[in-house]
């Protein structure tokens, strides 16, 4: 595994553990992070993305429902989806 795909894997890990410290504002973060370094890894309409963006979509949906924000995940749907398309 190459250092740069590690890199989105730890911001990702990172996220979940700022989630589940409560720092909510900063796993957000983290995870817009974590999805923007894996884009640039693998660029953004390729298929590892779209596996990538399942593990982190999880992850959003999980934390946004949990703190009464569930419409903020939408946007991530959208954006999986339109690579779903393009890569079929």
């Amino acid at each position: 595994m190459g250092s740069q795909e590690t890199n989105w894997k730890t911001l990702l890990d990172e996220a979940k553990k700022a989630r589940e410290g409560g720092s909510y504002a900063e796993a957000e973060q983290l995870y817009r992070r974590a999805i923007a370094e894996a884009e640039r890894v693998f660029g953004a309409d390729s298929e590892q993305i779209s596996f990538v963006l399942k593990s982190v979509l999880i992850e959003l949906t999980n934390f946004f429902e949990a703190n009464g924000m569930a419409e903020k995940v939408e946007p991530y749907y959208t954006h999986a989806r339109q690579i779903i398309n393009n890569n079929a």
